[in-house]
C-alpha cells in the first residue's frame, strides 16, 4: 500500500510485515500507528485553518 512521506511528501510504502511506513527516497521510517496519528493531526489542522478563514469577514 502507498502512503505519503511525512518528511519529503513523496510516495512511501507501507510494509505490513514490520508495520512501518518507509520512504525509499529520504529513508524515513515511521511506525504505522504514529503515521496515522500524525496524518489525523494534519487533517484536523487543515480543517481548523479552513474554518478560521471562512469565519473572517469578506470571505
Amino acid at each position: 500500500m502507498d502512503a505519503k512521506c511525512l518528511s519529503c511528501n513523496n510516495k512511501a510504502n507501507y510494509d505490513i510485515e514490520i508495520d512501518k511506513i518507509i520512504c525509499k527516497k529520504c529513508k524515513t521510517e515511521i511506525d504505522y500507528d504514529k503515521y496515522i496519528e500524525t496524518m489525523k493531526d494534519r487533517a484536523l489542522t487543515l480543517a481548523d485553518d479552513f474554518q478560521n478563514n471562512c469565519d473572517r469577514p469578506g470571505y
